[in-house]
């Protein structure tokens, strides 16, 4: 428990750190006290890099399972990263109708879209940063800590909510943790979370440059809305379910050695 909440500091001290070099930045550049959302992007990929290389260093996370296997089924592993995608779009119609408030974020984005460091940011490193602080770190180290797997995924899924600070990207942030939080229970590693979880970052970044394509996914009306997002939902749903079987790991003859299991990988 201790090391989840370890994590979780240094998290929010990445953050934190990010806010403050932006602003440093953003003056001496002479952009005032509010800095220009190229140099947030660039302040949040700096810091997340540090966190990183310091959740590495102090061994509260790990980019290479001891142990290390390979999937059972490549198909399943396939299968299960558009599952991942269609659960989120349908998510994101279920809850269009409600108009929750995203705290400026998508127009935030949508400014960032034209900057590298940024695109790195939103398609990579973010979500990199958030499967090891919240898969590999803080669902792993709760299991760890005595708490029944699907409770552990459930309470980091919740705290990767909240951390997005806003209800538009937290309720369908909430399901997605959970969905990969069981991706990462299932395989032992981060190896199917980082795609799935990259994947549906930058179908969103895709959707800013071309909104055409985003409004033609949309359909008119509320009745069709929430009949198309329950459909995409429930179509994530069953591709998971019937990926779900196959998608434990294996031993790799290039391992030379049995992989580690989720129980043991959890209590490690």
């Amino acid at each position: 428990m201790k090391k989840s909440l370890l994590i979780l500091l240094f998290y929010i001290l990445s953050q934190f750190v990010a806010l403050n070099l932006a602003r440093v930045a953003g003056a001496v550049a002479g952009g005032g006290a509010q800095p220009s959302p190229a140099v947030q992007g660039a302040s949040l990929l700096v810091s997340s890099l540090l966190l990183l290389l310091l959740l590495w260093a102090l061994r509260l996370v790990r980019f290479r399972p001891q142990g290390r296997g390979r999937v059972r089924s490549r198909w399943a592993a396939g299968l299960a990263m558009p599952a991942v995608l269609l659960l989120c779009l349908g998510l994101s119609l279920l809850f269009k109708p409600l108009s929750l408030d995203d705290g400026g974020q998508m127009a935030l984005f949508d400014a960032m879209k034209g900057n590298v460091l940024c695109l790195l940011l939103l398609c990579v490193v973010g979500p990199l940063t958030e499967e090891m602080v919240f898969r590999e770190g803080l669902l792993r180290h709760l299991s760890a800590a005595g708490l029944p797997p699907l409770l552990a995924a459930a309470v980091s899924a919740g705290v990767f909510a909240l951390v997005h600070g806003n209800l538009a990207q937290a309720f369908p942030a909430a399901v997605l943790g959970f969905v990969l939080g069981l991706l990462y229970l299932r395989t032992a590693d981060v190896r199917l979370c980082f795609p799935a979880h990259a994947l549906n970052n930058t179908l969103a970044v895709l959707f800013l440059y071309f909104p055409g394509a985003e409004a033609a996914l949309l359909p008119d009306g509320l009745g069709r809305t929430l009949a198309v997002g329950a459909a995409w939902t429930v179509a994530g749903a069953g591709m998971l379910v019937l990926a779900w079987p196959h998608l434990r790991l294996v031993a790799s003859s290039a391992a030379g050695r049995k992989p580690e299991s989720v129980g043991k990988a959890a209590k490690s």
